[in-house]
């Protein structure tokens, strides 16, 4: 079919690099579920196994999945029509099925989206949870609900930060939608940390070359070194334009905020609040 053509760009110039990696960033979001396993690896049964097989077996199903629906849409709506169109899932819904097809495709987001909120909710207070405990965040934060056995302090918090984020976003969004502008500005921070969380295996190897390597890391140094660079370039393209500029400075001040809450609290001196043990 034409709407596949051409399959990629006749000629290779900056602008194109430069708006692939603009559309990587949006791209990241729906595979940053990969890095929810590892806040619950204390709840995994045989982790040295399991874990490597999630994460593996994940990325291959999301890649699947993804990249089937973009041929879908692709097969029947132009791209002139996926251009024009902000919710391309529920264009070729209606285009094959008519006003039912819309119904069911909104039903299945909402189910995704709720899917997607209840493992958020699984991993992101366990991370406060944990913090607390290690004398990272206010141990308050390390409270167990009495009879739900739930993080509930930390439960509240990020609930609590969540809102106001979307209130945020919301009462000052330009151009972009309210949740397109929000994900940008989880996505900078996230690919900052996580290509972070890679160049510490670099780190960790040199600092302790005789540890025994319970998981490991298939392609290295190569492999790792290719996942740091991709996203430092996507970056690069982020603070190189003005409108993501924005964004980025944006999220650069979440980090910077956190920083500075991390000291005022004290949370800087190590051992001086003592760990408490989760249960």
């Amino acid at each position: 079919t034409t709407n596949m053509q051409p399959m990629w760009p006749e000629v290779w110039t900056f602008s194109v690099f430069s708006g692939m990696a603009t559309a990587m960033l949006s791209v990241l979001w729906p595979y940053h579920g990969w890095m929810n396993i590892a806040p619950v690896a204390g709840e995994v049964k045989n982790p040295s196994r399991n874990l490597p097989f999630a994460l593996l077996a994940g990325v291959v199903v999301v890649v699947a999945l993804y990249l089937g629906c973009n041929v879908a849409y692709y097969l029947t709506l132009s791209g002139a029509e996926l251009a024009a169109s902000k919710t391309p899932a529920t264009a070729v819904a209606e285009r094959l099925i008519g006003p039912a097809g819309v119904v069911c495709v909104s039903t299945v987001i909402m189910c995704s989206v709720l899917g997607s909120l209840n493992g958020n909710i699984l991993v992101g207070p366990r991370l406060l949870f944990a913090m607390g405990a290690d004398g990272l965040a206010p141990r308050q934060l390390n409270a167990i609900h009495p009879v739900w056995r739930t993080p509930a302090a930390a439960i509240a918090v990020l609930v609590a930060w969540s809102i106001i984020l979307v209130i945020g976003v919301g009462v000052f969004a330009s151009g972009k939608g309210p949740f397109d502008q929000l994900t940008d500005f989880a996505m900078f921070g996230a690919v900052i940390f996580e290509t972070m969380a890679v160049l510490a295996v670099f780190r960790l190897r040199a600092k302790m070359p005789h540890v025994e390597r319970v998981y490991r890391c298939p392609g290295y140094p190569y492999l790792p070194a290719l996942y740091a660079v991709v996203p430092v370039l996507i970056l690069v393209n982020m603070l190189s334009k003005w409108s993501s500029a924005i964004e980025a400075m944006v999220g650069l001040g979440f980090i910077g905020l956190g920083v500075v809450v991390y000291y005022v609290l004290g949370l800087n001196r190590t051992g001086e609040r003592g760990v408490s043990t989760p249960r």
